[in-house]
Formats: structure tokens, C-alpha cells, sequence
């Protein structure tokens, strides 16, 4: 590989985390396609334990920045960008705009917020409405979108299907607690199995997807909200919050979406989709059938590899236009 490079920074973070993974998986892409680029942790010798073992990681005191590099925030790391060098371009990558500070109307003005640094070369997001959001915050930076897209070895076949029902704590636990607790005192998970997905490897994870017939998602404020977009992808019926990110892929006809922290609803709402499944297994399969139909030809892995490239590309190429300028 040739030319300038591309450094994603992240935290050193062992938990499921989507965000970390969406990361290491543009960079698998990017060198597929002949872009240099890499992931950087904090500390040696450290790597996320929930991805593939090959891709290329190196500690941020190892980094050398040559001319023309492009240097990748994270939105959480926003707030750091000012202790970079003038001079040396930076792009951040915000993967979930709800949980940051800066585009609050008292913060977005703020000579020292950090989207208004001079050498940002732009926002990357991953959704219609961080891009709304995003634009309408910093009219004056260039915001892109990339496309994500669900592993397409997740399989939704309608005889791997049982009577079973997931779930994920790790977001809104006390809402997840709540919820199940309810469904269970009101005996609607009778004759069902439930699990919470937590501490399982992706291979795990999609195995209980590719068997649960129901999903019940508790992320919120979300980005693209993964998890619910992969159990769609599975094949399940989906129940509960779309975390805003994820509403543009919650269809009518696929998907049961629920106001975030309305329990009542959600707990009714999940409870006839359980009658209905104990009542017509069939039924709800084929509804989860059409999910998984429906969210792949939204998302194909096609549109994500040709977006990442293109969106990261186009960043390359400001950043290196900066650098020319700088010099001259």
C-alpha cells in the first residue's frame, strides 16, 4: 500500500461494543481496497477481543504521522482534538451524535468546541438523521454518511427457529430488568425460554439470533443500533426501542417499535407478539422472514464497502488538499 494513511483512534475497550467494531471493520475494508489504513489503541500490544485477529493495530506511541495522513476522532474523544497540531488534518467519526455534548446550542458556538477546530476536515456518521443533526449543529463543516450493513453469514431460516426470546441488559439494564420482569409476573413468556445475551463471542450471539423467534431491544440513544438490525437480519420479530438511529430501517411490517422508557406499552406490545407466537409459530416466523428480507435489501454489504471507500477516500483527499495548502 501506498500514500497518505488513515489512523482510526479508539479506547481500549474489552466489552461488546458496536462502535469499536464498525471501526475495525472499515479498516478491513479500506485495505481491501488498497487504502492504508489503521487501527490505533492506547496502550501496547492491545486489541479488541471481539473481531478479526488479522487486522492491523498499532499503540498511538507508535504512530508516525507522515505528510498527507489523516488522523480519526471518535466523537467520545471529541474534546481532545484541540492538543493536535494545527497543521495535521483530522476527520472525526461520530457513530452516535445523542450522546455527544458538542452540538447542544450553548456548546455548538463555543470558540473552543472542537468541531470548530481549524484543521477538521470533516464529519463521518452513519445514519439519515446524525447527518440532519450533525449539519444543522456546524453548517460549516462538510458532514458524509457511510452505510453499515449486517454480516450476511447471519442466517434467517425458519426451521432454526424455537420458542425462544432475547434480549441485551447492556444498554438500559434498568429498562430491560423492568420489562421482563413484567412480562414474566404477567406469565407471558410461558412456555418460552429467555435469554440475555451478555459476554457472548459474535459466533454465540448469532447463533441465539439465528434461533430466537422474538427480540426485545433496550438501546437508547442509539447510532445505527446494531444489535436489533442483526436480529432483524435473523430473522426475529423486534420488539421495543429503535434508539432514534435505528428508526429509518423500522418499518411497518417488520418491526413493534415502542417510545423509549413507555413500559407499559412495551410490556403490552411484547406480550401479543408472545400470544401470537405460542397461537401461530408460523406467523411470526414468516414476519421475521420478511425483516430479515427487507433490512438486507436496504443495507447490502455492497453499498457499505463502496460507501466506506468512498466516504474515507474523499477524506484522504481533503486532508491532503489541506496539507498542500499549509505548505505553500
Amino acid at each position: 500500500m501506498t500514500g497518505a494513511r488513515l489512523w482510526f483512534l479508539l479506547p481500549d475497550v474489552v466489552n461488546p461494543s458496536g462502535g469499536v467494531w464498525v471501526v475495525y471493520r472499515h479498516v478491513e475494508l479500506l485495505r481491501r481496497h488498497g487504502v492504508d489504513a489503521t487501527v490505533v489503541h492506547q496502550r501496547a500490544g492491545f486489541r479488541y477481543p471481539w473481531t478479526h485477529p488479522d487486522t492491523p493495530v498499532v499503540a498511538v506511541d507508535d504512530v508516525r504521522v507522515g505528510r498527507g495522513d489523516l488522523l480519526v476522532w471518535p466523537d467520545v474523544a471529541a474534546g481532545s482534538l484541540r492538543q493536535v497540531p494545527r497543521e495535521q488534518p483530522v476527520a472525526v467519526f461520530n457513530q452516535n451524535c445523542y450522546l455527544s455534548p458538542w452540538e447542544r446550542p450553548d456548546a455548538s458556538r463555543r470558540s473552543d468546541n472542537p468541531y470548530r477546530a481549524p484543521n477538521l476536515v470533516g464529519v463521518v456518521t452513519t445514519n439519515r438523521d446524525h447527518v440532519g443533526v450533525l449539519s444543522r449543529a456546524f453548517p460549516h463543516l462538510d458532514v458524509r454518511r457511510v452505510f453499515l450493513s449486517v454480516d450476511p453469514a447471519i442466517g434467517a431460516d425458519p426451521k432454526r427457529k424455537e420458542a425462544l426470546v432475547t434480549y441485551m441488559p447492556r444498554k438500559n439494564p434498568a429498562h430491560a430488568e423492568r420489562v421482563v420482569s413484567a412480562l414474566h409476573d404477567r406469565d407471558a413468556f410461558d412456555g418460552l425460554e429467555v435469554v440475555a445475551i451478555h459476554g457472548r463471542s459474535h459466533a454465540e450471539t448469532v447463533d441465539l439470533l439465528e434461533r430466537s423467534s422474538v427480540f426485545l431491544s433496550f438501546g437508547h440513544p442509539e447510532g445505527w443500533a446494531l444489535p436489533p438490525a442483526e436480529a432483524m437480519a435473523a430473522g426475529c420479530v423486534v420488539v421495543g426501542y429503535h434508539g432514534r438511529g435505528g428508526r429509518e430501517y423500522w418499518t411497518p411490517g417488520t418491526s413493534w417499535p415502542v417510545d423509549f422508557g413507555d413500559h407499559a406499552t412495551f410490556v403490552e406490545t411484547a406480550q401479543r407478539v408472545l400470544d401470537a407466537l405460542r397461537a401461530d409459530a408460523a406467523g411470526v416466523h414468516a414476519q421475521g422472514a420478511r425483516a430479515a428480507a427487507a433490512i438486507r435489501a436496504a443495507y447490502p454489504a455492497e453499498l457499505e464497502e463502496r460507501s466506506v471507500v468512498d466516504v474515507w477516500s474523499w477524506a484522504l483527499a481533503r486532508a491532503a488538499r489541506r496539507t498542500a495548502t499549509a505548505e505553500v
